[in-house]
């Protein structure tokens, strides 16, 4: 809008008196600007009249001293150069002429050889207008100059030549006009107050300044802005500038020339101050404005007066009313049925509407329980997004899901990643943003991580409204996924079960068979050796045949272990006991360079197993440790007490409430990453090099806790070490003990 709206009666009534003498006021300023405008002429025509006046008494001096010298050079003592009879004559034609200064006679070479005043040795070679004089032979106006005879004054001097018999000036007569007699000549009584007259010679020094003033001091160029206005103007010139004092001056110019075409030798100045031709005019103006300004505002006093008994106090009462319907109270009415006309039929509009709001408002509120409640079932929030302004608008149920405190205000799209991540907030931004650039519906999921540290999913619905804004639904679907995960867990869980249960039947009938044949492999070996010589050549060789076989003994021993078909005699032990007396075993085992770190927990649980499957399960656990630091490192055994809970979870599996003892390991070493410690417990997964490991080591341990109702736990990182946690469970007096086998 170009102007503002008037919010109240009252201004508008304010406005319309001021419409109604928008035209007086425009009739009073149009005359205003036009005697303004015709009072700036008449200035213009009285500074151009000052010039024309100094430039007829400067042309009156300049020919009145033409004619002097004129006369002067006809004269015979003069011609022929008799100077006590030139000198003679020169004073006496100074003192018949009182706006001569001073005249002089000089020679060829410009050397003074008679004057009207005393003089001295004096050359006036250099002075423009006596060369000019030379040059030219003819009358020469000259410059602002110093005098060089008679007390060094300033003033302004010309020059005429004396020619001989051929015609030819070999003397100069020059007359010197002192400034402050020129000045005697000016009218100076009808300059206007603040004006100014200037004389300037051709290079723009001043000559002459009425009234004096130190700001503009004689025999210094003028201001270089006003020289250049005026020294080019063929004619009288107009034009507006500020003075050397700061205040704003109508100037005039008019240049001298002693014919035409020449260059002017003088220019005449005057100046006006543009206030000083105003200030009548605008003590006019102000007096007029000061009257309309007293009769306008009595006239919206009165107008006021009637519109706040017609029309404000009813519209008040209304507006009262309104404000109370706005804050919720739709029982308001408005009491002014009484009043006729266009207050009352107002009135009665404004009770309608209030009895139709306040049925709405009954149904509005019904099927927003409605909408609320079938959110809060469906688990469904809405939302709206203004894009120019970045503004969300939200449902209770999407404060609900995003766990946000209903009472604070939906944050902007760039403060979404506080709530549902970095990732998903880049995911959303653009589905937003192209569904805004290509007019589509989008559907994106979402994965945030909740405040309880649980994972959550959201299903993220939009389309297009405007081309600024979007609106759509976000639907909850971690129940969903949390179910589809616990599928794929068990499913994965029954495979990987599955698996090792195929590998372990294979693995334990096949050990056994074949611990049969090393059996009669072994005793064989056994009884050939007894019959043999200590010295006999075959004796060597039934020894390599024995402890090949023995090691393969060895080998099904752990794949029984590993199917759970060795058969175990468990023993109530006190794990701290059991492994303080394999510390030195297991120090030479893992070699001296590496560190070995014993840390038992006080008032460890006893447990119920096999000694020797506890062995089983450190040696392979620290050889495993050893080879994973390759020479130095540190490697801690551990026990301590541990209370599984129904959520607790190892790997994908979730293991049996109760109480454990634990068997920690950790080392330094070289870790692992995810995918290898997801294959760790398979057998014959290895990797160490050909050769260096059969990969039955931790399978076997796998086989060994299984057996005997445990869990084993795994936690390693590429750099940072592996941590083994076996847990065993707690063994009570109440159980009876029996023995444990495949």
């Amino acid at each position: 809008m170009l102007f503002p709206r008037p919010r109240s009666i009252s201004a508008i009534l304010n406005l319309l008196i001021l419409i109604a003498v928008l035209p007086v006021l425009g009739i009073l300023i149009h005359s205003s600007i036009e005697q303004r405008r015709h009072h700036i002429e008449d200035a213009e025509r009285e500074v151009l009249l000052i010039t024309r006046s100094m430039a007829e008494v400067l042309a009156g001096v300049t020919d009145s001293v033409r004619q002097t010298l004129t006369t002067l050079a006809s004269i015979d003592a003069i011609r022929n150069g008799d100077l006590p009879r030139c000198a003679d004559l020169l004073r006496t034609t100074c003192a018949g002429n009182p706006r001569i200064y001073s005249i002089s006679l000089t020679d060829a070479s410009g050397s003074v050889v008679a004057a009207s005043r005393p003089f001295t040795s004096v050359s006036l070679a250099d002075r423009r207008h006596v060369r000019q004089a030379f040059a030219t032979g003819q009358f020469a106006p000259g410059e602002y100059i110093v005098t060089r005879m008679g007390g060094k004054k300033s003033g302004f001097s010309f020059a005429y030549p004396i020619t001989d018999r051929a015609g030819s000036p070999h003397m100069v007569l020059t007359a010197v006009l002192f400034l402050d007699r020129i000045s005697g000549f000016l009218d100076f009584s009808n300059l206007p107050d603040g004006s100014f007259m200037a004389i300037t010679d051709y290079r723009g020094i001043r000559v002459l300044y009425h009234p004096a003033s130190e700001t503009n001091p004689i025999g210094v160029p003028i201001r270089p802005e006003s020289w250049e206005m005026g020294r080019d103007s063929l004619q009288p010139k107009l034009f507006r500038q500020q003075g050397s004092d700061g205040r704003k001056r109508i100037f005039a110019v008019e240049p001298l020339r002693l014919s035409p075409g020449e260059p002017p030798y003088l220019y005449a100045w005057a100046g006006i101050p543009e206030e000083q031709v105003l200030q009548p005019l605008n003590d006019i103006l102000w007096r007029n404005l000061l009257l309309m300004v007293l009769i306008t505002g009595l006239a919206m006093a009165f107008s006021r007066l009637l519109g706040t008994v017609s029309f404000i106090r009813p519209l008040r009462r209304l507006v009262a009313a309104t404000a109370r319907v706005a804050e919720g109270n739709l029982a308001t009415r408005s009491g002014l049925n009484s009043c006729g006309g266009e207050i009352g039929a107002l009135a009665g509009a404004f009770d309608n509407m209030t009895d139709s709001l306040q049925r709405n408002r009954a149904e509005l509120q019904q099927w927003e329980r409605h909408l609320e409640e079938a959110q809060r079932i469906a688990h469904i929030g809405s939302w709206e997004w203004d894009a120019q302004r970045d503004v969300f608008l939200w449902s209770k149920e999407l404060y609900r899901i995003l766990e946000v405190n209903p009472a604070n205000d939906p944050p902007a799209l760039s403060r979404l990643g506080d709530i549902i991540g970095l990732d998903s907030l880049h995911k959303l931004r653009t589905a937003l943003f192209d569904a805004l650039k290509q007019e589509k519906d989008f559907e994106v999921e979402l994965q945030r991580s909740r405040t309880d540290a649980t994972t959550g999913w959201l299903v993220v619905r939009g389309e297009r409204l405007t081309p600024s804004r979007l609106r759509g639904t976000v639907l909850d679907i971690s129940s969903r996924k949390q179910a589809e995960m616990e599928r794929q867990s068990i499913h994965e869980q029954l495979l990987h079960s599955q698996r090792l249960e195929s590998i372990g039947r294979l693995a334990g009938g096949v050990a056994h068979d074949f611990n049969n044949m090393l059996g009669v492999i072994i005793g064989y070996t056994e009884l050939s050796l007894e019959k043999l010589g200590p010295h006999d050549p075959l004796r060597a060789n039934l020894q390599e045949v024995h402890k090949a076989a023995s090691r393969s003994s060895e080998l099904v021993r752990q794949l029984l272990a590993f199917a759970r078909r060795q058969t175990a005699t468990p023993q109530v032990l006190d794990l701290n006991t059991t492994i303080a007396a394999m510390l030195t075993m297991l120090q030479r085992l893992i070699g001296e360079d590496i560190e070995l770190l014993w840390q038992p927990a006080d008032d460890l649980w006893p447990v119920r197993i096999d000694p020797g499957q506890v062995d089983q399960i450190l040696a392979n656990l620290c050889v495993n440790a050893r080879d994973a630091m390759a020479g130095n490192g540190r490697m801690v055994i551990a026990t301590s007490n541990f209370t599984a809970t129904c959520d607790h979870y190892h790997g994908m599996d979730a293991c049996p409430p109760g109480d454990y003892a634990q068997i920690v390991v950790s080392d330094n070493g070289c870790g692992m990453d995810a995918e290898v410690s997801k294959q760790i417990f398979e057998p014959f997964f290895t990797t160490k090099e050909l050769g260096k490991g059969t990969g039955l080591g931790l399978s076997t341990i796998f086989g060994i806790v299984g057996q005997n109702n445990g869990f084993i736990e795994v936690s390693s990182r590429p750099g940072a070490g592996t941590t083994f946690t076996v847990n065993l469970p707690r063994f009570r007096n109440s159980e009876s003990p029996s023995p444990v086998s495949g």
